[in-house]
C-alpha cells in the first residue's frame, strides 16, 4: 500500500493528484505546485472546466461589454483640435 503523505523533517508532504488527467506525484517542496508534470494543467487541483464555468465566463464578458459601452468617448471639439494640429504639422495646409 502506497502512503499518501510523508514526514520530511518537521514538514509533512502530501502526494498530489491531478484532477484533470489523474496523474499522481510527490512535490519537491511544501509550496503549491503550479502545474501538473504530466499534462501541464494549471487547474490540476481544481479540475477541468465545466459548462457552469463557461457560462460564468460568458456572463462576465457580457457584463464587461456593458461597462465598455458606458465609457465616454472623446468630445467632437477635441477631435477637431487634434485634426487641426495635425494639419498644422503638415505645413499649415488645412483642407
Amino acid at each position: 500500500m502506497e502512503a499518501s503523505s510523508v514526514v520530511q523533517g518537521t514538514q509533512e508532504i502530501k502526494q498530489c493528484k491531478c484532477l484533470v488527467c489523474g496523474h499522481q506525484w510527490w512535490p519537491r517542496s511544501q509550496a503549491r505546485t503550479k502545474r501538473c508534470p504530466n499534462c501541464d494543467s494549471t487547474r490540476w487541483d481544481i479540475g477541468p472546466y465545466t459548462s457552469d464555468d463557461r457560462a460564468n465566463v460568458a456572463r462576465k464578458l457580457w457584463e464587461n461589454r456593458k461597462d465598455l459601452e458606458k465609457e465616454e468617448t472623446i468630445p467632437t471639439e477635441t477631435n477637431k483640435e487634434i485634426n487641426d494640429s495635425i494639419g498644422e504639422d503638415k505645413g499649415g495646409q488645412n483642407t
